[in-house]
């Protein structure tokens, strides 16, 4: 749920109309997943070095699932996947995506999670579009963000960490990684609201 005066105390703007999100921060534009966003999903799913630490590229048909399952509208009560396509104001190009997978009843939680193309990483963009979905997610009144990442996947962690996350451990062989069992590092953060 949207609250209509989050925009006069917050320097996220959010737009609403019927099945359109928009987040505003200062340099990025983050808006539902559309139909006509294939090619910049597609893209990542394809970038080997974004997904060095997701998994094998998948074929196609396996990356046309998941754009489609991601297409569905969002709302904190979902049980499926919000997806963000995150675009440069100045010139509207895609960067990456960005999104949560809810667990609203009974936990309020969400795990949150983004992948940018590679040319866009070391730039700010992955903290500065972080932060807009965590603001969202917390007015939306979730108790808790989670974030799973690969042990060694430093430019990550420091995007969560950059946005209130903490360290909560380390899950061992928690996850298939290319043929390798690897280690994943657990963070969270508390909605201090609520």
């Amino acid at each position: 749920m949207l609250r209509d005066n989050a925009c006069q105390r917050s320097p996220v703007n959010r737009i609403t109309r019927e099945q359109q999100m928009q987040l505003v921060t200062t340099r990025l534009t983050l808006t539902r997943l559309q139909p006509e966003d294939w090619q910049l999903f597609r893209a990542v799913h394809e970038d080997r070095d974004t997904m060095a630490w997701v998994s094998e590229i998948p074929d196609e048909a396996d990356i046309r699932q998941r754009f489609t399952s991601r297409l569905a509208p969002w709302q904190p009560g979902s049980f499926h996947m919000l997806c963000l396509v995150a675009r440069r104001r100045d010139n509207g190009e895609p960067i990456g995506l960005f999104g949560c997978s809810p667990e609203w009843e009974p936990h309020r939680q969400a795990e949150v999670g983004y992948m940018l193309l590679h040319r866009y990483c070391g730039q700010g963009y992955g903290s500065e579009a972080l932060a807009a979905l965590c603001q969202f997610l917390l007015e939306a009144d979730f108790h808790k963000l989670k974030a799973l990442v690969v042990e060694g996947n430093w430019a990550s962690r420091r995007i969560l960490e950059k946005n209130g996350f903490e360290l909560e451990g380390t899950l061992r062989d928690n996850y298939l990684l290319k043929g390798q069992w690897v280690n994943d590092w657990v963070f969270g953060r508390l909605n201090q609201e609520n």
